[in-house]
């Protein structure tokens, strides 16, 4: 295999793949697996790699995880401007949709109180709308379901187990 070669999701999480060096960016990654497996705390096993070069631990599956939530909570930031204490309140019920009279439908985010006793209604742009769109997509492919409060994600910035 060369570092042009495409691996998708199926095939990564696929167990045939341990012990497999796959050259990666320049540098030579063997795929791992633990000796203790907990499958009933995961719904798939972590991806783990060792950097052949350097023999360093990879864990592919956390570092993305806690990249998309990182992202997601610093977008959240950037493009609401938001207090701390606010982000950690919002919820799936945050997203609000309003239609004018000419039937134009303008998408909402309602920020519950905190500084001032007033709750705050931010008429979303097109990226915050993309932002929260994958926040609920990712939440709705981990989980299976309902999308419920953000607070431990989005005010720690984590996404999950390790």
């Amino acid at each position: 295999m060369d570092e042009n070669t495409l691996v998708n999701d199926d095939q990564i999480h696929d167990t045939t793949w341990i012990g497999v060096v796959v050259p990666v960016g320049g540098i030579s990654a063997e795929r791992f697996a633990d000796t203790v497996r907990r499958p009933e705390l995961l719904e798939s096993e972590p991806v783990r790699v060792i950097n052949r070069d350097t023999g360093e631990l990879v864990r592919l599956t956390y570092e993305e995880n806690s990249a998309f939530w990182q992202w997601t909570v610093v977008e959240t930031l950037r493009l609401v401007g938001l207090r701390r204490e606010e982000l950690v309140e919002l919820t799936h019920l945050s997203d609000r949709q309003d239609q004018h009279p000419n039937g134009e439908v303008v998408a909402l985010l309602v920020v519950s109180p905190s500084k001032s006793d007033r709750e705050r209604v931010i008429p979303m742009s097109a990226e915050l709308f993309h932002v929260l769109a994958q926040i609920i997509r990712r939440h709705r492919e981990e989980h299976s379901g309902f999308v419920d409060h953000w607070e431990q994600r989005l005010a720690t910035g984590s996404g999950g187990s390790r």
